[in-house]
Parts: C-alpha cells; structure tokens; sequence
C-alpha cells in the first residue's frame, strides 16, 4: 500500500487530499482540503494614496502560501506519490492564463524540491478518469468522489449549504489519485518504478505520461 496525494492545481482555491493505494483500490481517505488564497485588495495595496505592493508581488504571496501548504501536508503525510491535475487551456483572459501558469509551475517546483515524485494529468483525463466521460461537468466528478469515500464530510457554508466550489476542488483531486489508480496495474503501482514502465494504457487521445519522459 501506497500515499498518493491528489492535487487540483490551483490559483485561488487548490485542491489537495492524500489517499492510500492498495494496486487499484483506494482504501482510505486521510486528508483533504480546498486551500484558499485571497489576493490583497487596492485599497490594501496602496499606502497614502501611493501602490506600495503590486500585483506581481502580491501573487508571488500567495504562491507561497500554496508551496508552504503543499509542503505542510508532504511533511505530515509522507506521501510516496504526487498526481497533478495540471490546466491546458481554456482560460478567457491574460490573468488567468498566467494565474494557471503560476499555479502550475509552484506546484511543480515544491514537489521536485522536497523530493515527491509526480504525475500529470489534463482535466479531460481526470474527468474521464473518473467518469468514464472526458467532458463530464464538475457535479459528475463530484458525485463520483462521494461514491469512493461516502462518510467524508464536505465544506459547508455557513447556512448549510455544500460549498461548490471547495467541494469540486477537493473532488476533482480525490479523482486525480482515483484516475491514476485505475490505469496503472498492481505491477507498475510502486513509485519506485523506472521512467520507461510509466506510460499509462488511456484511450488514444487520454494518453498520459510521467513528467519524467518528457
């Protein structure tokens, strides 16, 4: 049996759980979170009327939080295995294509440096990972993730409502391990595997390697 962390990188609310691996099995849920990040207000940003903090600084902040976060959980886990659900495209503007790429990069980065071995995958792969459907919408995912662990409490807001949209980041990083244990046999399930023994059996165009091929 094996740690796998799960993580839906992130910008403002990442999702990160840590599950145990038996081959294909996912056996217990040990920890799992939508970890926020607030951007500073202009308002706070500004100091007599002057901008003291800009924006660049103010998202390498909150990179940093995600990389202390992330290192936080590594520490109290241990996990053997990082899968990575990584953004390709999509986004609508020039903020948030670079809000994705920071994200992306800081995770990658604090993984590499505390030593973590990772995977990658696309949206489309996890969501088909998880579903069997590559286009499946966030409910579905998240209906998939109460099946595999259905005693799990999700985050509520405060009249007692399900918080969506921490639920469908903890969701869709529960399904980043659920989608990799499904494709990697019991033979390939050690992390300790050798770089040519990591390509995974998907459908043509889910295709997914370890980022050490690359």
């Amino acid at each position: 049996m094996i740690r796998v962390m799960g993580v839906d990188v992130g910008y403002a609310l990442p999702g990160l759980c840590v599950v145990e691996v038996d081959g294909t099995t996912l056996k217990s849920l040990l920890h799992a979170e939508g970890f926020k990040t607030k951007g500073l207000t202009t308002k706070q940003r500004r100091t007599g009327g002057v901008t003291t903090i800009y924006k660049s600084a103010d998202d390498a902040r909150r990179m940093l939080e995600i990389s202390d976060r992330i290192a936080e959980i590594v520490e109290k886990f241990q996990p053997d295995l990082a899968v990575l659900e990584l953004p390709t495209a999509g986004a609508k503007s020039a903020s948030a294509i670079k809000a994705m790429a920071l994200a992306s990069a800081t995770a990658v980065v604090t993984f590499r440096r505390l030593g973590v071995e990772q995977a990658y995958i696309t949206p489309r792969q996890n969501k088909w990972g998880s579903t069997q459907d590559k286009d499946a919408q966030k409910v579905a995912v998240h209906v998939a993730a109460k099946r595999l662990f259905p005693d799990f409490k999700w985050p509520l807001k405060k009249k007692g409502n399900l918080d969506k949209e921490t639920a469908w980041a903890i969701s869709d990083a529960i399904s980043c391990v659920s989608t990799w244990a499904s494709v990697f046999n019991r033979q390939l399930a050690a992390p300790t595997r050798s770089p040519q023994a990591t390509r995974l059996s998907l459908p043509s165009e889910l295709e997914l390697t370890s980022p050490e091929l690359q």
